[in-house]
């Protein structure tokens, strides 16, 4: 119920609205609007009194409710990590996507991190269940059934269009790579879903296979990891097995296979890679479909969808 609340809104908060052309404040609204989102649509700005023809609030708390889900497009270095605080203390939102990065993954953003990571802690413990949050470093969700789209790119860099595929859940800890697969194939497969989900502070990856379990229309999930939570890898081989065990194909791409590789995913989500012989084997057991390459990777996703 509370992961239904990232993947299918009923009211989106946009923190960091703009009325601008450009912004990413302003494509994040464009891009809710443009793709059909049905839900309130809450523009925060301090002054604005409208942002895309949906009325502005100076604050979170000026809000008439709490949102299903805010989205978080203040930078790092522009005081996030006090809004994220804000939303998850007081509960101006039940969900969070934080697309800043510059946490975890650099020396100078840990701190702020761990106020989030705190919060976030604290706020689990309570009879409520307390805020999830995907990321931070993420573009966040693309989701048919939701009828929303977080991602800031512009729609006519970006178009996603109906394929003869169907039924594809993509789940992927780097957004740039979510791009190029979605652009890649773009009018072959029609997405369901497209996860970007960065740092993994709190929902991880095995949250969202637990959600895509329990999800009909989702008939193929392709997976892209640079590393695992610390104690997140055995629940995700747990789903991957009742996942594989129902009939639908789990694909996974593992990245970080050499040390330069784990390197990078260390300075893009402070992911730890861990070591990818042994991880690439225990998913083959689990009944996941591993792909050697980024165009193997692609070409199972093609395939099975």
């Amino acid at each position: 119920a509370a992961m239904s609340r990232i993947m299918q809104p009923k009211a989106v908060a946009v923190i960091g609205a703009s009325a601008e052309d450009g912004k990413i404040g302003n494509s994040v609204m464009k891009n809710l609007i443009n793709g059909g989102y049905k839900g309130e649509i809450y523009p925060i700005h301090p002054k604005a009194a409208a942002i895309e023809g949906c009325r502005a609030f100076p604050a979170l708390a000026d809000l008439p409710e709490p949102a299903d889900l805010a989205i978080v497009s203040v930078a790092a270095d522009r005081g996030a990590d006090q809004v994220v605080q804000e939303i998850v203390e007081k509960r101006r939102a039940r969900t969070v996507t934080l697309i800043a990065g510059g946490f975890g993954e650099t020396e100078g953003g840990r701190e702020a991190e761990g106020r989030i990571r705190a919060a976030l802690t604290e706020s689990h413990r309570a009879e409520d269940g307390g805020v999830l949050l995907n990321g931070g470093n993420c573009l966040g969700i693309i989701s048919a059934p939701g009828r929303y789209k977080t991602f800031f790119i512009p729609r006519h860099k970006l178009p996603v269009s109906e394929g003869p595929g169907r039924g594809l859940a993509s789940v992927s800890q780097s957004g740039a790579y979510l791009v190029s697969q979605i652009s890649n194939l773009d009018r072959v497969v029609e997405l369901r879903y497209a996860i970007s989900f960065g740092n993994q502070m709190d929902v991880t990856v095995s949250d969202y296979l637990a959600y895509l379990e329990g999800d009909p229309g989702t008939r193929v999930l392709a997976v892209y990891l640079e590393g695992f939570q610390r104690g997140d890898g055995d629940r995700f081989l747990e789903a991957v097995r009742r996942i594989a065990g129902s009939g639908r194909p789990v694909l996974f791409y593992k990245a970080g296979r050499t040390r330069e590789g784990s390197a990078a995913a260390a300075s893009h989500t402070a992911s730890a890679v861990g070591d990818y012989e042994v991880c690439e084997e225990l998913a083959r057991a689990a009944g996941a479909v591993v792909a050697g390459s980024l165009d193997q990777f692609e070409d199972d996703v093609t395939t099975f969808s």
